[in-house]
């Protein structure tokens, strides 16, 4: 059993400290929402999600969950601390790491009374190189050292609106992105519980896999919208087509051709059909620069509009969570990775 502390009871905090009692951890929740630290205290959930209610109240009365507005209180009284803080979009689009920083800064006033190792495990989604930011801020705040006496993780969460529980519980993979050896085996120890697979990285692969996933997934409702929009004017099942474009998980939905720096006439093989060779061309051009933007993502780095031709938004998701999903993914990641 691990002792663990999360600062930020919103959707990520919420679903971990019911999670992580779960798995049989002790979890104290850290927030300057009065009424959500009121909440949690009582094994009540701070948000609307399938399961979590009876996953809380489960861990609340096995005395595994307990909540607090001091930081002190929350960081001494664990050997872990997991940062679920919110990243709202800035003004300019970027993300604003402010609300984090201030977290950090709690956490490291804390860290300076301590004598014990300290783990901070970022679960927030941030740009790269916040890892190393947030450890010169806990060195510079606390007078201690990184390595020595605490060190920063970066934790990326997956959780889908209406399957958080679920896919926390039951991930594809756990990324845990550390230079610290100590720091990976105890993050492994923590989710043992899980029965994933475990991926170790350097952080910033582990911060930048989140836009990654982000786009690609804005990216597969632009891509099937546009098939939608094709197969109407043809006359043509849009469904019976991505069901058995589905189907194909050797070429379609697999790997293959996902690896950077493919020969620029594979590229254009791969999608100007799609792009530049159909009746319709609505594909959001916001999506593919998003991607193009991103540094690990040459693939779709040639794409620019001039290619794809006169851009619309007439081709809408078919469900509006499919159009927020894209909406925030597109917009995190285009501003973001620049």
């Amino acid at each position: 059993m691990a002792s663990i502390s999360v600062f930020g009871l919103g959707y990520v905090g919420c679903v971990g400290i019911a999670c992580l009692a779960k798995l049989g951890h002790r979890v104290i929740g850290c927030d300057v929402d009065f009424n959500k630290v009121s909440r949690i205290a009582m094994g009540l959930p701070t948000i609307v999600e399938r399961d979590i209610d009876e996953v809380m109240m489960e861990g609340f009365k096995a005395g595994l969950i307990s909540a607090t507005s001091s930081a002190e209180e929350a960081v001494l009284k664990s050997e872990i601390s997991f940062l679920c803080v919110g990243t709202p979009n800035a003004s300019d689009g970027r993300l604003d790491t402010s609300f984090l920083v201030s977290a950090v800064r709690s956490i490291a006033n804390a860290i300076r009374s301590k004598s014990t190792f300290h783990i901070v495990v970022i679960r927030s989604t941030v740009p790269p190189g916040t890892n190393a930011m947030v450890s010169e801020i806990i060195e510079k705040v606390s007078g201690k050292r990184d390595g020595i006496n605490f060190t920063v993780v970066s934790n990326p969460e997956f959780l889908r609106e209406g399957m958080a529980v679920a896919d926390f519980l039951n991930p594809p993979l756990t990324v845990i992105g550390s230079l610290h050896r100590r720091a990976l085996n105890k993050l492994k120890e923590l989710y043992s519980g899980l029965g994933s697979e475990i991926v170790e990285v350097d952080p910033k692969v582990a911060e930048i896999i989140k836009f990654v996933n982000n786009s690609y997934h804005a990216l597969k409702v632009a891509f099937g919208n546009e098939i939608g929009a094709i197969c109407k004017k043809l006359d043509i099942d849009s469904h019976q087509v991505m069901d058995l474009f589905c189907k194909d998980t050797q070429l379609n939905i697999s790997p293959y051709y996902f690896k950077p720096a493919l020969p620029n006439r594979t590229r254009w093989k791969c999608l100007s059909s799609v792009l530049s060779r159909t009746a319709t061309t609505s594909t959001s051009s916001a999506c593919w620069n998003a991607c193009s933007r991103l540094a690990c993502a040459p693939w779709v780095s040639w794409v620019s509009p001039s290619r794809q031709g006169p851009m619309t938004s007439a081709i809408r998701p078919p469900y509006a969570w499919q159009k927020r999903c894209s909406a925030r993914a597109v917009r995190s990641a285009s501003m973001t990775a620049t």
